[in-house]
């Protein structure tokens, strides 16, 4: 990782209102490998103020950035804003002289990211017949009748 594509802090210039740094940080701090279902080509902004407190140090703020996603119901492509907008980082007893905050600040955007990919939350899927999508428009197909269900069988009994 180049030291440019990192957030490290110099505890020493860190004033008692507070070090206030914003920037970006560039997609490959995702390290998300190759996906077709999910995949950040932008950058992940920061806008954070780095307060002390005795020995400690509490780091507020925001960050965002946007996905490429893919539906996982009718695989239509789709921009998603990731945004954690209540940034609370606090480490204890710091005793040198910078403080690298990339690894909690990419793992807490991490956490925001979909784990079920909807382009809009009542996305109705593909058509299992013909593979059309029915958000644009119903199709012709007729529906699948529903398959047997498990105590059918049970209803003809006599008891």
């Amino acid at each position: 990782m180049n030291k440019n594509d990192e957030i490290r802090v110099n505890v020493k210039h860190i004033v008692e209102e507070g070090l206030s740094i914003t920037g970006n940080l560039p997609p490959s701090i995702f390290d998300m490998g190759e996906s077709d279902r999910l995949n950040s080509s932008n950058p992940l902004a920061y806008d954070l103020i780095v307060l002390p407190t005795a020995d400690n140090i509490l780091v507020r703020g925001t960050l965002r950035t946007t996905l490429r996603c893919r539906c996982d119901r009718c695989l239509r492509y789709y921009d998603h804003l990731v945004e954690s907008p209540d940034v609370c980082l606090f480490y204890e007893e710091v005793t040198d002289d910078f403080l690298d905050l990339t690894d909690d600040v990419r793992e807490d955007i991490l956490l925001g990211f979909p784990q079920k990919c909807l382009c809009i939350p009542d996305c109705r899927g593909l058509c299992p017949e013909c593979g059309h999508n029915l958000n644009l428009r119903e199709c012709d197909c007729s529906a699948p009748a529903s398959p047997p269900g498990t105590f059918d069988k049970l209803d003809g009994l006599d008891l």
